[in-house]
This record gives structure tokens, sequence and C-alpha cells, in this order.
């Protein structure tokens, strides 16, 4: 069973990457085997704030939460669904402590790799450079249109545009850790959607 979960999860690796970059197979081989197969029981703190981040995790199945703790309350910053890389990149590129908690939200499976292991492979071959290169600018285009997001929107345009694009976020976020994500009070959230409720029946 865990030898199939195994291949499973290589191969749904093989299609993250192939979506970002096609790759000889030689170089993917390179790649996936610096990955370990492992699973977070719901709830299982994944990366603990104050820790440097040494691992990326890319998620077969289920979804990470990345939060910090504000004056006894959560807010959170990110979530990670399947068929994504999930870490702290800025504890990992800079080996500093995390200002984050990650904690899977759901039972979770996934691929992980060190630092250590990886760091050396994607600089393997001008594929695997492209590869990160593809990630990181995907990367840092979710997290300028997150933040442009809080600039150029209400409260009601950012529930309206990330249920356009993702619908998964309503389907799987509990309503406290959604209306945080989306800067606004769980009061407001509430009343954003009935209000959009009340517009549907109409």
């Amino acid at each position: 069973m865990e030898k199939e979960k195994y291949k499973n999860a290589v191969e749904a690796l093989r299609s993250y990457t192939a979506d970002l970059c096609a790759l000889p197979e030689k170089d993917f081989e390179q790649l996936a085997n610096t990955f370990h197969y492992k699973k977070y029981n719901k709830g299982e703190v994944v990366l603990q704030e104050g820790k440097v981040c040494r691992h990326l995790w890319f998620i077969v199945k289920g979804c990470f939460r990345v939060f910090s703790i504000e004056n006894g309350v959560d807010v959170n910053v990110r979530f990670f669904f399947e068929h994504t890389i999930a870490g702290d990149f800025i504890s990992l590129r800079h080996e500093i402590p995390s200002n984050f908690y990650i904690v899977a939200l759901e039972e979770t499976e996934v691929m992980y790799s060190y630092k250590r292991d990886y760091k050396p492979v994607i600089t393997f071959s001008k594929s695997l450079i492209t590869l990160a290169a593809e990630f990181f600018a995907h990367n840092l285009y979710h997290e300028i249109e997150h933040g442009n997001s809080f600039k150029l929107m209400s409260p009601e345009e950012r529930y309206n545009s990330l249920l356009l694009k993702g619908p998964k976020y309503f389907e799987r976020i509990p309503l406290t850790y959604l209306a945080s994500y989306l800067g606004m009070s769980r009061k407001t959230l509430c009343r954003i959607r009935s209000h959009a409720g009340e517009k549907m029946e109409k």
C-alpha cells in the first residue's frame, strides 16, 4: 500500500512539474529522488513559528494552513491545496526563523524534500533551472495578486474575486480562517455571503 501511495505521489509530482516546464525524464528522476512521502494528521503542526523552514512540501492530497498569532488571534496568510509546493519560502531561502505556523488543515499526504538535497539538483540542467524560475514566478504572482486585493478592492470585491477564482476555499476552509485570510471579521464575511445569496435568489 505504501509503495502504491509513493508511486501515485511521484506521478502527481510529475504532472505538477510538467505544467510548469517540460522536463527530460532524467531530470525529473533526479528531482523526484530527493523527495520522500509522508502523511500528516489533521491539526498536526508541520512548521512551528520560530523554527527554520528546511523543507519544500509538495501536497499530493489535503491542505496546509499558514498563519501567525497576533495578540492572541490567528492571522491566516495562505492556504496550500493539492498539487502545489508549500513552505515558508523566506525562511527556507535565508535560513532564518519563520514568522509563521504551518498546520495540516485536513488529513494531508505530501512529498517533501530537504533544501540540502534539492538545491544541488535544481542546477543540474537548464530545464531544472527553468522549472525553479517558473515556480517562483507563479508564487510571486500569487503573493502580489493577494496583496493588491487589499489595496484595490473592497471586502465584498475580495470575497467575489476569491469565490470566482477559488471556490474550494469556501468548500474547505472554516469561515473564521477564511475571514482572516480576506482581511475581515467573521461577522462581515457572513453578512457579505448572506447578501450574495439574496442576490442569487432574485
